[in-house]
């Protein structure tokens, strides 16, 4: 008898996320709106240990688990053709930070005291407005600070120099690093073979944000020492993008088709938010694939919102999915809410 073998057919997009609990949510959601993709759950941080420093972090900060001690350094700095725009920004972030302290120091003295309290009633207004309409004065601090924040950005993630450090050459990884990353992370989510790849493949770290939850830290990602996972799904995303480091997978029977692109995204579990990273870098002919996951996953975090919202007093039970996510993105920025995430 003739066996005819049954060829899966490749899913419309696949997208991988942390293996922790307030994932497995968001990952059902996704496959019930679309049964074609398929999602995929490893520790976070993606097998890149490193000390990492954001374009307006003073400091690098460890995002692996505990038991590791990271001993490669990756940084985020503005693209090169905006280089001279960023460095005025970072002045004007520079003075803005003396300016406050010198404020703050200056309310100590009897004058600044009066001034203070001569003005604390202006001071007031935009605290109210906070108390009063969270969502609405968070968009607002958050256009405002885009002023004076890169909007284009990138990762300094492959090394010129032949060991690893926190000065410029030192910074990040060799390509055979990079291999093994990749590999290691692949062969893991049981993606080793070519037929098994999606053409858009999502890898997406995660984090929670909020103003008032003095246990934030412990609702990052476990993964990253209680750091934010975005930077390591950027920088697996790069790697594994990387036409050398593709060379060096093929070499050990790990084909990455052409067609295949990653982009790396971070998911914030406190208001459902979802950021995605080097999206000019996306391919032309892959960009109406990657608009139509990002559909079905805005209605997965809009799900997963109003599932949430069944456990908060502060919603109503007859809550729909699109009044669900301005709920918790509201709730991430009420100074009221110590607590506005519960979601495990």
């Amino acid at each position: 008898m003739n066996v005819t073998e049954v060829v899966k057919p490749r899913a419309t997009f696949q997208i991988v996320c942390c293996i922790d609990d307030r994932e497995e949510s968001f990952r059902r959601h996704i496959e019930e709106i679309d049964p074609r993709c398929e999602t995929f759950g490893i520790a976070g941080f993606y097998g890149i240990a490193m000390y990492y420093r954001g374009v307006t972090d003073a400091h690098f900060r460890p995002l692996c688990p505990v038991s590791i001690k990271p001993q490669h350094f990756v940084t985020e700095e503005p693209v090169y053709s905006m280089a001279r725009l960023s460095e005025r920004q970072a002045a004007t972030r520079r003075q803005i930070g003396r300016v406050t302290h010198r404020a703050h120091l200056g309310s100590r003295s009897f004058v600044g005291g009066l001034l203070t309290g001569l003005l604390g009633s202006v001071a007031a207004v935009p605290l109210v407005a906070r108390i009063l309409f969270p969502r609405t004065s968070a968009k607002i601090r958050k256009r405002l600070g885009n002023i004076v924040r890169p909007t284009a950005t990138q990762l300094r993630i492959e090394r010129l120099a032949e060991t690893p450090g926190d000065q410029n050459g030192e910074l990040g990884y060799s390509v055979d690093e990079m291999a093994d990353i990749v590999e290691g992370g692949l062969r893991a989510l049981g993606l080793a073979n070519t037929e098994l790849i999606s053409s858009l493949v999502l890898i997406c770290g995660h984090g929670s944000g909020s103003v008032n939850n003095p246990h934030e830290s412990a609702y990052n990602c476990g993964a990253c020492s209680g750091g934010r996972g975005g930077p390591n799904a950027r920088a697996f995303s790069q790697m594994a993008n990387d036409h050398r480091v593709r060379r060096m997978l093929a070499d050990r029977d790990l084909s990455i088709t052409e067609d295949t692109h990653f982009v790396g995204g971070y998911h914030n579990t406190c208001d459902d938010s979802v950021t995605w990273f080097d999206l000019d870098l996306l391919p032309i002919r892959q960009r109406e694939e990657f608009e139509n996951a990002q559909a079905v996953i805005d209605e997965a975090r809009a799900r997963s919102a109003q599932e949430r919202c069944r456990r908060f007093a502060s919603a109503s039970k007859e809550i729909t999915p699109a009044e669900a996510l301005a709920h918790v993105e509201g709730r991430s920025e009420d100074l009221s809410q110590a607590r506005p995430e519960y979601n495990h």
